[in-house]
């Protein structure tokens, strides 16, 4: 039987501290490997580590050992995870001295790598996180520990780790406000950025993002003589690097294509 888990005051562990491998396993049965780091978030060594993978209603739970004494079981085979799916996977710490579970840390949505790709390869600018969010479906998130934006989506939604990867339709719709918002914030509310800046920094690997999409030159700034006109050039910079960002992901066919009987023309 499952465990019970309280969710209160949990922390994020970041996507970088975790590295989740798949391999061929015997009979075509696909397992996995893992390496986590949990040293820089102050969690208690006694606190237990698991590992669980995901794909639709199907699931499964590892057991990771201690923050302490990190060690991985003998079987991390996908027996149970639907045939032909890539899962996803979630590492959660647990303090599991009281009744219930307390969920000291989580991290959810976390893609793995195949055997020869690099960690490197999955780097995203947006990282997803599973959160509570009462009511809403989503939101961009900037309260983070290094003012990273972040996408949260909500843990009640079952399988929205797996619609956000690939729903025609939330692609469509989330992800190019989810780019406004992101660069509004970081023109309109962040003191320094610069795309030029330090590769390490999320302001200018969003800026230099958005400057790869065809036809968007660098972003308006202030030239110290007149600014008056600057925040009208700056949000219609952004509004251009939108739909240039929809073109080039071709949100309106993909969200025709998910409600094909609502074309028109």
């Amino acid at each position: 039987m499952l465990r019970r888990f309280n969710y209160t005051n949990r922390k994020r562990i970041p996507r970088s501290a975790v590295t989740v491998r798949l391999r061929t396993g015997t009979a075509a049965i696909p397992t996995f490997d893992a390496k986590i780091d949990l040293s820089d978030l102050r969690l208690p060594g006694d606190a237990r580590v698991y590992i669980e993978a995901y794909h639709r209603a199907s699931y499964m739970r590892f057991p990771f050992g201690l923050v302490s004494d990190l060690r991985a079981p003998r079987d991390c085979r996908l027996t149970d995870i639907d045939g032909g799916a890539t899962a996803l996977f979630r590492v959660k710490v647990v303090d599991e001295k009281g009744e219930h579970g307390c969920v000291l840390a989580e991290a959810d949505g976390i893609s793995p790598l195949d055997s020869d790709q690099t960690a490197a390869d999955r780097t995203s600018i947006l990282p997803v996180v599973i959160s509570d969010l009462g009511h809403e479906i989503w939101r961009v998130d900037f309260d983070t520990h290094d003012g990273r934006p972040v996408l949260e989506l909500n843990k009640a939604v079952e399988t929205i780790a797996q619609i956000a990867l690939g729903d025609d339709q939330f692609m469509a719709l989330v992800y190019p406000s989810a780019v406004r918002q992101i660069l509004i914030q970081v023109l309109r509310k962040e003191e320094r950025w610069d795309v030029n800046g330090p590769l390490g920094d999320w302001q200018t690997q969003w800026l230099r993002f958005a400057c790869s999409l065809p036809g968007i030159m660098a972003p308006p700034r202030p030239n110290g003589e007149d600014d008056s006109l600057l925040e009208d050039q700056q949000l219609e910079w952004i509004e251009t690097v939108v739909e240039a960002f929809c073109a080039h992901q071709k949100t309106l066919e993909r969200f025709i294509r998910a409600h094909p009987t609502e074309a028109t023309g």
